[in-house]
């Protein structure tokens, strides 16, 4: 989920950057990262089909939870 390759934790790639504990652009971009897995790790079924109710994509009675 790393917008760069510097700040994966998985896929770590080398940048350019001289000095990678003094960049602002490597430091910016972790919580980018961070964000982006927090957002994916707190996020239900639940909150898709309120999200797509209020989109207007499904109706109330589309919505069936049968498991």
């Amino acid at each position: 989920m790393a917008p760069i390759g510097c700040v994966s934790e998985n896929f770590y790639e080398k940048c350019n950057c001289p000095d990678e504990l003094r960049c602002a652009l490597l430091s910016v971009m972790r919580e980018v990262r961070d964000s982006i897995a927090q957002k994916l790790e707190t996020t239900t079924l639940a909150d898709l089909v309120i999200r797509a109710k209020k989109l207007g994509i499904i109706k109330d009675t589309e919505t069936d939870f049968v498991i």
